[in-house]
């Protein structure tokens, strides 16, 4: 992935975020966080299943 002189590096607690503009930046850390959450859940509903066998 090629990366622009002008890309701004923006941090938050948890990750780093790579994006041209405080909106790109946003917009990546909604979609992160509803990424995460379906991963969570997904996770959550595997371990149900597998600590009942």
């Amino acid at each position: 992935m090629l990366v622009s002189a002008k890309t701004v590096a923006l941090c938050d607690s948890q990750q780093t975020y790579f994006a041209e503009s405080q909106e790109e930046f946003l917009h990546y850390k909604v979609f992160n966080k509803r990424v995460l959450n379906q991963i969570l859940l997904k996770l959550k509903k595997q371990n149900k299943s597998v600590s009942r066998t």
